[in-house]
């Protein structure tokens, strides 16, 4: 970081869509500090701090274009839904406006450059057996949006790939706790309020659900110590 130009917060090597920080190189005669970018296409451009943190500026101007030449192009897919999801895709990741942007653009989370263009997207979900009942799922949440790391999954499946979801190990294997209750006796809501209540996961799977009166009577001695 250029050490002449003193700044409050450093963004050095912070990515904001396809821009990452590179060092401050100037100040405005209000004191806004104006930082050299790097565009994911290759392009340097100055621009203000306050741009990249407020999310006015996410590209070079190549986003844009690119944007426009595909909108300008006809290839007959533009009012179907897997359209909307590729256009969805870099909505999330590269529109830090956008009201996803926080868990996909904000985290680091990128589109291959193969797929920035709809069409080689399009062929790789055919192949890999899109239909329309299925989700875009990344394999890793962590990962980026690209051909090694994604796949169809039913909503369900989603859903019980999300990182905020809470894992349990069980017989040596990560489960979310909808995935466990398969395997329980007792309701989902009933499981988790077990293990919330520090049951051993054993226990809260394999115990019958309480009736009326073991309630009024408490838990059986054997597991009041997992309450």
């Amino acid at each position: 970081m250029n050490e002449k130009i003193k700044v409050k917060t450093d963004l050095s090597n912070k990515r904001f869509g396809r821009l990452v920080a590179i060092e401050p190189v100037a100040k405005t005669n209000r004191g806004e500090v104006v930082w050299l970018c790097r565009c994911d296409c290759t392009t340097e451009k100055n621009i203000l701090g306050a741009v990249l943190t407020r999310g006015i500026s996410n590209s070079c101007g190549c986003l844009q274009r690119e944007l426009t030449a595909k909108r300008s192009i006809t290839h007959g897919w533009s009012k179907t839904r897997l359209y909307k999801i590729w256009r969805g895709m870099l909505s999330r990741c590269y529109l830090l406006t956008s009201n996803r942007s926080k868990d996909y653009g904000k985290r680091g989370i990128t589109v291959s450059n193969e797929w920035h263009c709809f069409e080689p997207f399009r062929d790789w979900a055919l192949v890999n057996g899109y239909d329309d009942k299925l989700t875009l799922e990344r394999l890793n949440n962590n990962g980026n949006y690209e051909p090694s790391n994604c796949c169809w999954a039913t909503v369900k499946q989603q859903a019980n790939n999300r990182r905020t979801n809470n894992i349990v190990n069980y017989n040596g294997k990560n489960y979310t706790v909808s995935e466990l209750s398969a395997l329980a006796v007792c309701s989902r809501d009933t499981l988790s309020l077990r293990l919330k209540k520090g049951w051993d996961v054993e226990s809260a799977i394999t115990y019958p659900p309480l009736h009326q009166k073991d309630r009024v009577r408490g838990f059986p001695a054997c597991l009041s110590a997992n309450r």
